[in-house]
């Protein structure tokens, strides 16, 4: 009885060893392809090759995954599929198609052979992903030169005329300043654009202005000579002028206000009349004798102008002077 019960006891024991030895230990395995994820309970051992074969996931000819096909996966490996995307990368007049997986906009551009320089512009941000059918476009900035005054500095600019670059850089060109070339003139690599800076300064002068002479008459003047009675005396006004000064140079000179400081004081002639008796004699003789003369100066400053001449026979004469 005691020989029958040992033999039952290690044949279970030998069932039960055969049994473990059959059994593998099962992992779970999550499996990422894009914006995919899927879940596989594997044989622990498998490699990344083998657990997509059963997944029944295929890789392209340029598709990427992480780990590698080869690596063996416990239960904590999650397999990152990138799949590959074609780009296009513009620059130098050139377009060159890369095809990458799991790639950023810079390696898309290192694939292309473009060397980029910090004066480079990228429509995409470097480290921004990859994805099908992008277009990446390098621009070269153009190198620009401002001379401001003697003083030279370089910039570099992707704008596409001389007022978008100063409005860009806040670049002031004053209302007098001197700007070459003109705000609509479009950049150049290389281009210099001068300003010569302007000084405005406010300038007062005073100017004389000449007195008038009036002629009258008087009875108690003898007949036939005349008096200065009152002496003339120039006036003064003050007249302001905006300056514009371009390199330490006059450009330009503009009166903006006059005013008169002081009033000219007409001189005044005195001319003596003739008695009725020598009227009388003139007009016996036939003759006529001057009553009055007045001057009537010109407007434009000249200094010419006329006698305005009265007779003693009533009539009237002009004269140039």
């Amino acid at each position: 009885m005691g020989k029958r019960l040992l033999v039952a006891v290690l044949t279970v024991i030998v069932a039960a060893s055969a049994f473990a030895g059959c059994s593998k230990q099962q992992v779970n395995v999550k499996i990422q392809d894009k914006k995919t994820t899927t879940e596989i309970k594997v044989d622990a051992g498998k490699t990344v090759s083998e657990i997509l074969g059963e997944a029944e996931i295929s890789l392209g000819k340029n598709d990427a995954v992480t780990p590698k096909k080869n690596s063996v996966v416990n239960k904590k490996t999650i397999i990152d599929i990138q799949r590959a995307v074609k780009a296009k990368v513009i620059a130098n007049a050139k377009t060159v198609e890369v095809t990458l997986a799991g790639a950023k906009v810079k390696d898309a551009i290192e694939k292309a052979g473009v060397a980029l320089t910090e004066n480079d512009s990228v429509n995409f941000p470097l480290d921004e992903k990859l994805s099908d059918n992008m277009e990446i476009v390098v621009t070269n900035k153009l190198k620009v030169i401002v001379d401001s005054d003697g003083a030279k500095t370089e910039y570099f600019t992707l704008k596409k005329t001389v007022g978008g670059f100063l409005k860009e850089q806040n670049i002031k060109v004053k209302k007098h300043d001197k700007l070459t070339p003109k705000r609509k003139t479009p950049v150049t690599n290389n281009m210099t654009i001068t300003i010569e800076k302007s000084n405005v300064e406010t300038e007062k002068k005073t100017e004389y202005i000449d007195y008038q002479t009036r002629y009258i008459t008087s009875s108690s003047v003898p007949s036939g000579t005349s008096k200065v009675t009152t002496q003339g005396q120039k006036g003064t006004k003050e007249i302001t002028y905006e300056v514009v000064y371009l390199n330490g140079k006059e450009k330009s000179r503009k009166k903006i206000s006059e005013k008169i400081t002081k009033q000219p004081v007409d001189k005044v002639v005195t001319q003596g009349a003739k008695t009725q008796s020598t009227v009388s004699k003139s007009k016996a003789s036939g003759g006529k004798t001057e009553v009055s003369r007045k001057k009537f100066p010109d407007c434009d400053g000249s200094g010419h102008g006329y006698y305005e001449i009265k007779y003693s026979d009533g009539t009237t004469k002009y004269e140039d002077y």
